[in-house]
């Protein structure tokens, strides 16, 4: 009999629950509506912490939300919870991006200018095409165009290739923050409602007022996952060094960017060269689309399905995927877990002790080994048997069991050979372990438990404490520790050190090498060192250089002159900030010279606040709490900083403004530098005084 393939995915409608196998979507369930609550005559169910439950059946209403159990489990996770449905990791993803007539941000924001062209592209069968409203007749021999004659058959036709490649994904480049809003807008004014030709069931849930992060939209389309490369990347490899522009993220991953065109009147190109227009839009598809497949960022994501098998906004976060974890173990020993809170009181805001962090002596110190405790606060958990609904020692707790065997799962794909899907297997267990800590101390995390989280620590301390007891025993001194790491200078064989350390230590810990450096800088500050390994390689944390917002012309310089200092090379250091002084920024791009900042609600008084008001009084454009803003220092005493609004040419700032370069070195070069100076103690008479020369 031949095995049927498994879903790619699963959705809820209602309490009707459908998979999709094969490209087709079967109806497989319809799932009671219920929850539990206290009541000391029934047996319907038993609680974390032995509460004898009744079973509530009916709508989830919120009256009794905080002293009820699992009354926010929605149709799907009830059914996912029961079933435990394996899905198929190989999602079908089409990429899209759109071109407005007009580039410019401020005339953006209003949503008044036409859609004039969308690209897509897949990852399965390679089609692409690009639809575009053109007067001219298009017959390029290497790319498909489809020539339509206006925004509305625009929009229709991208409806329409939607449900002919029926994807699993749908995914652009900032495209839940500008392409799916632009695309709903433009097509509410068309008549058409775009997320609902979107969804196979014309379902659409919308979450109002929340902002998007992580991958997660403001609305779900039920049917198709509706998600933004850009929040996946981040969710996945962290905010990218270069800034979270399409073109500069493709030219640091795959060495080639976007087509140069003028974004600001793209009306005008359609006009002359409605060719090069839909190069350029299919370009934009392609370059998703590669980027995907050499980071394995959608891939990455669905490998969390392994773990919760729920669709991909569910668990775009860790804490979800170990939440559904806990809830998995605790029905299969016949519990019932609270339900997640919505109100929290003062007793949950309490803050507690965190992790150990040594105050450090300025200083230099040779032949340094980081020694990294293997998951400590994950070994501390099962060791001590930590899980809020532990009453005695006999029997491992939930939390315990689930950390144990994501530690397991971790350590077997470590273990194997490192081909790229294994490397994504370990990442998702390496990333699951890592936060198995973190959500017991987040107090939005259904079984937040300070007592918890304050052992975890307590512990984590006193075993930093008693192996730098122990290292002082056998003739080593300990000058920096932070949280699971001790630096240990003098230290000829850093592997026989470790070794002895785990002897001391038991079964229950292990320490690793992380580095033996020949030389490490210690700043005096708790998380700022510096450090140069036997073969030359640079370490460094809580360095500028290693700051996302700083400029990007100046990292590489900052890299050279730390090299510098560190080896002692003080002509070659001279030199180098001389050449800082004396650079001509108009030599480069205005992009290599903004520092970016995430604007948040709390930062209205910072230079980058400041930059965005600037831009929306003399652009008309304002960026919004969670965006990142590309801002720079300019020469005008009464604005001293402008952010530079998307896709505004470098002509334009320049031609209103002389960037500030003074202030951008004195900010990220020669001031950090000056802490490092001090340290190594290099008398002023070696260096040069660059404190008065600066273009």
């Amino acid at each position: 009999m031949k095995e049927e393939k498994k879903p790619t995915m699963i959705e809820a409608v209602g309490r009707n629950i459908y998979e999709k196998v094969n490209g087709e979507w079967r109806w497989v369930s319809k799932e009671e509506d219920y929850y539990f609550v206290e009541d000391k005559d029934s047996k319907d169910g038993v609680g974390l912490w032995g509460e004898k439950l009744r079973k509530v059946v009916g709508r989830r209403g919120i009256d009794l939300y905080s002293r009820s159990f699992e009354q926010d489990l929605s149709p799907l996770w009830r059914y996912c919870l029961r079933e435990k449905p394996k899905l198929n990791l190989d999602k079908h993803v089409l990429y899209f991006d759109i071109e407005v007539g007009v580039g410019r941000a401020s005339e953006l924001q209003d949503y008044s200018q036409e859609i004039v062209s969308i690209a897509l592209t897949t990852n399965h069968t390679g089609y692409s095409v690009v639809i575009i409203k053109a007067d001219k007749e298009l017959n390029p021999e290497d790319i498909r165009v489809v020539r339509v004659s206006n925004e509305r058959e625009v929009i229709q036709k991208f409806l329409k290739y939607v449900r002919y490649f029926n994807p699993d994904v749908l995914t652009g480049w900032y495209s839940n923050r500008f392409d799916i809003p632009y695309l709903v807008e433009r097509g509410k004014r068309c008549g058409i409602d775009v997320l609902k030709n979107l969804s196979p069931f014309r379902k659409v849930a919308i979450k109002k007022g929340r902002q998007s992060t992580h991958a997660l939209p403001d609305y779900i389309v039920r049917g198709l996952e509706v998600l933004d490369l850009m929040d996946v990347y981040i969710s996945v490899l962290g905010r990218p060094v270069v800034g979270l522009s399409l073109d500069a993220v493709a030219q640091h991953h795959l060495g080639v960017g976007k087509i140069e065109v003028n974004r600001n009147d793209i009306r005008a190109l359609l006009e002359e060269d409605p060719e090069k227009l839909a190069r350029y839009n299919i370009r934009d598809v392609t370059l998703l689309k590669e980027l995907d497949a050499r980071l394995s960022l959608i891939g990455t994501l669905a490998e969390r399905q392994q773990y919760a098998p729920l669709p991909l906004h569910e668990i775009a976060s860790n804490s979800r995927v170990i939440d559904y974890l806990y809830i998995e173990e605790a029905h299969n020993r016949g519990m019932r877990v609270p339900s997640k809170r919505r109100e929290w009181n003062a007793e949950r805001e309490t803050k507690f002790s965190g992790a150990m962090v040594l105050q450090p002596e300025a200083g230099v110190w040779e032949d340094v080994a980081v020694l990294d405790f293997k998951s400590m606060y994950p070994s501390i958990i099962v060791h001590e048997n930590l899980s809020p609904e532990v009453h005695s020692s006999e029997e491992l707790g939930i939390f315990p069991t689930i950390v144990k065997r994501l530690m397991k799962i971790r350590e077997k794909y470590k273990s194997m050979e490192q081909t790229p899907e294994v490397r994504r297997k370990y990442a998702t267990a390496k990333g699951l372990v890592n936060s198995a800590y973190g959500v017991i101390g987040f107090r939005n995390f259904r079984l937040f438990d300070q007592r918890i989280a304050e052992v975890v620590t307590s512990r984590g301390r006193e075993l930093l404490s008693r192996t730098m007891e122990f290292l002082k025993s056998i003739g080593y001194e300990v000058v920096y520790g932070d949280t699971d790491s001790l630096f240990v200078p003098g230290v000829n064989d850093p592997e026989q050190l470790a070794s002895q350390v785990n002897n001391s230590l038991g079964d229950n810990f292990e320490v690793d090498v992380n580095y033996h450096f020949s030389r490490l800088i210690l700043l005096g500050k708790k998380k700022k060192w510096i450090g140069m390994t036997h073969d030359g390689k640079i370490e460094m944390r809580g360095i500028v250089t290693v700051r996302r917002d700083m400029p990007l012309i100046l990292k590489d310089y900052f890299s050279k002159a730390i090299r510098c200092l560190i080896s002692e090379r003080l002509d070659d250091y001279n030199k180098l900030k001389k050449q800082m002084m004396d650079f001509d920024p108009s030599m480069v791009s205005i992009s290599e010279l903004v520092e970016r900042t995430k604007l948040t609600k709390g930062n209205q008084n910072t230079y980058w606040a400041r930059a965005v008001e600037n831009t929306a009084n003399i652009f008309g454009y304002r960026y919004l709490v969670g965006e990142e803003v590309p801002w720079i220092f300019i020469k005008d005493p009464r604005l001293e900083v402008i952010a530079i609004p998307p896709d505004t040419p470098d002509e334009e700032i320049l031609s209103r403004w002389e960037v500030d370069w003074r202030k951008i070195v004195d900010r990220w070069f020669l001031t950090p530098l000056k802490d490092l100076e001090r340290v190594l103690i290099i008398p002023q008479r070696k260096l040069e005084d660059f404190s008065n020369g600066c273009n």
